[in-house]
């Protein structure tokens, strides 16, 4: 059923994207390609493969609990296990007669330890699969949206992860008693050099409960932007329209500025600034730059498009174009579809789309005999002397 609704949509997707086509080219407009469709939300055959084996390991368990049930007094093969004692601890239990806790001795044999290990393999298959079994049978008939899916299934993955654990621990005998160490190390740990970890765990548990970023969410955090791809335990998975996928701590995304273009409401405006020459008629020009975006389809007719003079630049009267679009992946191709057709109506109507002018001041450049004749011409007469012969003189012949 998911798959033949998935073939319909991207039926329905073809269907009109050919019709948007026709039209464009009876207007002599082009429209840019669809992005390709993500296939990573939605996979139908992992999931199914997951299933599969998630549905064979169920009934693996059931066959072996129905034949554990049935066969236990006959196979001393199991019971075996359970008489090889490998250690002991003390408990303490209240007692039914006096109403008091006492101490009692409780052995671990190789059954429990076999018994562990079962639910710790059952654990990792469990978390592994049941994620998707819950997508197809109970949260895609629900009708829920991909970003609350995604929040509950890896809510549950954790789940699962901390109760096997729990029961791994107790079938091994390990009580409070005994954890309390390794709990003490945990947190001097967590003192010394785990605290961004932590706090990573923490903010990403805070995001899937308070969602103020979901699955498939284009966001931007200071440079950074992106659609959110993942939302894992130490940080969140953004893909750029460049196709890269960026890595932001989910520490990140709780304690700085966030910004959500599609959190409540997908629809975002689109400023694209416009220039004139001056001398233009103004009236004139903003019917014409306002008639070319009212035929263009993608720009939304609620809100309608606005064409505002905004002041008076350095070489050209200036203006800004208002749009309002249906989703963010329309912000770039909707501004070179404005670009060019507010191009081609304004050169068409005689309007001049000017350039900065600018006046440049040229100084020929002196040679250096000339600047040498310049500096003896311009030195004082009596700062010349005549050099006199020293010696006394020489008698005429």
């Amino acid at each position: 059923r998911l798959s033949l609704r998935e073939a319909v949509e991207r039926r329905d997707k073809a269907v009109k994207m050919r019709e948007d086509k026709a039209a464009a080219e009876e207007r002599g407009e082009s429209i840019p390609q669809p992005p390709p469709i993500d296939y990573a939300r939605i996979d139908i055959e992992t999931m199914s493969r997951q299933t599969m084996q998630l549905i064979n390991a169920i009934m693996f368990v059931a066959f072996a609990a129905f034949m554990w049930l049935t066969w236990a007094d006959l196979l001393p093969a199991l019971t075996f296990f359970n008489g090889v004692e490998l250690s002991s601890y003390m408990v303490e239990v209240l007692d039914p007669e006096t109403g008091q806790l006492i101490s009692q001795e409780r052995v671990i044999s190789l059954w429990n330890v076999m018994q562990a290990l079962v639910i710790a393999g059952l654990t990792a298959l469990a978390a592994r699969n049941l994620p998707s079994f819950l997508e197809i049978f109970i949260l895609n008939r629900v009708g829920i949206d991909a970003g609350t899916r995604y929040a509950i299934v890896t809510i549950l993955g954790y789940l699962i992860i901390a109760f096997g654990i729990f029961f791994t621990f107790d079938r091994l005998g390990l009580q409070w008693s005994e954890l309390k160490f390794i709990v003490a190390g945990l947190s001097v740990g967590i003192g010394l050099g785990l605290q961004k970890i932590i706090a990573n765990f923490v903010s990403g548990l805070i995001i899937l409960f308070e969602r103020p970023i979901r699955l498939g969410d284009y966001v931007t955090i200071g440079d950074q932007s992106g659609n959110v791809s993942r939302i894992k335990i130490r940080a969140t998975t953004l893909t750029d329209l460049d196709n890269r996928e960026i890595l932001i701590p989910n520490e990140a995304l709780i304690s700085e500025r966030v910004t959500n273009w599609t959190l409540s409401n997908s629809i975002t405006r689109l400023i694209v600034p416009v220039g004139i020459a001056y001398g233009s008629d103004t009236d004139r020009a903003a019917a014409v730059m306002l008639s070319e975006l009212k035929a263009m389809t993608v720009i939304l007719e609620t809100p309608c498009p606005q064409v505002l003079f905004m002041g008076f630049g350095d070489s050209s009267l200036d203006f800004e174009l208002h749009v309002f679009l249906r989703s963010f992946e329309d912000r770039v191709p909707t501004q070179h579809l404005v670009h060019m057709h507010v191009n081609k109506a304004l050169i068409r109507e005689g309007f001049t789309i000017p350039f900065p002018q600018r006046d440049l001041h040229i100084i020929p450049q002196r040679s250096a005999e000339n600047k040498t004749q310049e500096s003896i011409k311009s030195t004082p007469k009596k700062a010349v002397k005549k050099a006199k012969p020293k010696g006394k003189p020489q008698p005429s012949s």
